[in-house]
């Protein structure tokens, strides 16, 4: 079977990862390849991938009422069975090596708007030119490829499978008006009536088209795929304004939901003491900033702290990005309206657990955990991101605290799960199809903010309490963690089965 991916982002090569996309799309293409398919992967080369590569040809294309000329890279061999290609275009390169722009409140979506079209319109016109011969299947990644389907009626037979990584970006931009448009982009076109936003009648959005075009959706968790059906609610998100679309593609046996991998490897543990690794990453970062950052100094004072007590300590760890998504309840009040659930939290902690959070985002939400650190002597959080000590995390946490408001897939728990320590999760999406209570790890629910927030808080109580009184117990969870598996050989033969046959 010949597989054409199209993406914004792969893992696979050096600097073209942001997030989870990136993730799949370096993992999936070798799995799949291990399976007997011949896997092309295209993307931007965002002026930096191409450098050095073996340029294959000119593809010339009308887009934004001018002709435009890209130069089509192949790249070399990066893993065995796959082959990675580039488009060149000077657009791709502002500035050179970066994925995502961000412009704002008042235009949204302008900038990748106009790269991710000319993406789309010259990866069309390269199949239509059969550059890859006769493809099997064309798999579209996030709305950012999407426009490749407005193409669809000049291009050979195949199957089209649109995966879904992160339904709250749609990439909706003006139907016309602006510089950034479907009808600047694609003067010749006319927006199709399943590509316009339900909520905003006068805007393109390629989320829209990529579910109605497309021949399978795929989203990352059997879960998240029923939870997309439902609207939104202010807790929460469903399905982001477009059930209806998704309603009808799961009533048409199209919407998919297949359980993203995770990579396993026998690094074994660190060979220095989890402290040791924080307090040199601190240092790191102090010595590359001018002024110390109040994040940097207090997390370092509570460490001090910390390291002169004598009793071993129970850690709670948490690797994640600082979003709405992914630590609101932790921001939201607690039952009692004493303050946020995060300080409840805290000051249910006896004098030998603490709290480790690594991660960065939202501004407003750093400031949030960094005030916390200064009235919370046994939370420390480290602002910013290292491989090497979101490592160390996984291996000597105790455990791990994932309380997304919703979750697609989720990786942080496999990782934290692959190295023995038990995890606390909220039970949507992904984390419901990971984690099982009592069984390998620890889950609350709730039907609104206010049932999930103090269902986490009794949660953590009862998860510490077993910690505490019934080590036996614990360690039977623990196990049980540490043998769970992910594979993505398994996720390639589910989409080979159920996106691909």
């Amino acid at each position: 079977m010949k597989i054409l991916m199209v993406a914004a982002e792969c893992g696979a090569l050096p600097g073209g990862k942001v997030g989870g996309m990136g993730d799949v799309l370096a993992e999936i293409p070798p799995a799949l390849a291990a399976e007997g398919s011949e896997v092309h992967v295209l993307l931007p080369s965002y002026g930096v991938f191409q450098t050095g590569q073996e340029q294959i040809q000119t593809v010339s294309v009308d887009f934004a009422g001018a002709a435009q000329k890209l130069s089509l890279y192949r790249l070399s061999e990066r893993q065995p069975g796959v082959v990675h290609w580039v488009l060149d275009h000077p657009a791709f390169a502002a500035p050179a090596g970066q994925i995502y722009h961000h412009d704002g409140a008042g235009a949204p979506f302008a900038t990748d708007g106009n790269l991710y079209a000319l993406l789309a319109c010259a990866a069309a016109k390269c199949i239509e030119q059969r550059v890859w011969g006769d493809l099997d299947v064309l798999h579209l990644h996030d709305w950012h490829t999407a426009g490749v389907l407005l193409f669809r009626s000049n291009l050979p037979a195949m199957k089209v499978v649109f995966t879904i990584h992160n339904l709250g970006l749609q990439g909706q931009r003006p139907i016309d008006g602006h510089p950034s448009s479907f009808d600047s982009w694609f003067p010749a076109l006319t927006c199709p009536a399943d590509a316009i936003d339900p909520r905003y009648d006068d805007c393109y959005n390629p989320m829209r088209l990529g579910i109605n075009g497309s021949d399978r959706v795929h989203v990352v968790s059997p879960t998240y795929a029923k939870e997309i059906l439902a609207p939104n609610t202010s807790f929460l998100h469903g399905g982001e304004g477009l059930e209806a679309d998704l309603a009808q593609a799961d009533t048409e046996g199209r919407l998919i939901g297949i359980l993203n991998g995770c990579p396993y490897s026998d690094t074994g543990n660190t060979s220095s003491k989890l402290f040791e690794v924080i307090s040199r990453q601190l240092r790191i970062w102090i010595g590359q900033s001018q002024m110390v950052p109040s994040s940097h100094y207090l997390a370092l004072n509570n460490l001090e702290r910390l390291k002169r007590k004598k009793k071993r300590l129970t850690v709670l760890t948490s690797v994640t990005r600082i979003t709405e998504q992914k630590v609101a309840l932790l921001e939201a009040s607690a039952a009692d309206g004493s303050g946020p659930a995060l300080d409840a939290l805290l000051e249910d902690l006896d004098k030998t657990t603490i709290y480790v959070m690594l991660g960065s985002g939202d501004r407003e939400m750093e400031r949030f955990f960094t005030e916390a650190m200064a009235r919370h002597d046994h939370f420390v959080f480290l602002n910013g991101f290292s491989e090497e000590l979101a490592e160390a995390l996984y291996q000597h946490g105790d455990l791990f605290m994932m309380p997304s408001t919703f979750e697609p897939c989720g990786i942080s728990q496999m990782l934290a799960m692959a190295q023995g320590q038990p995890c606390l999760v909220h039970a949507v999406g992904g984390l419901a199809d990971t984690v099982i209570d009592n069984e390998d790890g620890f889950a609350f629910a709730g039907s609104n903010e206010a049932e999930a927030v103090a269902a986490m808080l009794d949660r953590t109580r009862e998860a510490l309490h077993l910690h505490r009184k019934d080590p036996a117990s614990w360690q039977k969870i623990a196990s049980r963690a540490r043998s769970r598996r992910f594979l993505w050989s398994e996720s390639a033969k589910h989409y080979l089965k159920q996106l691909y046959a």
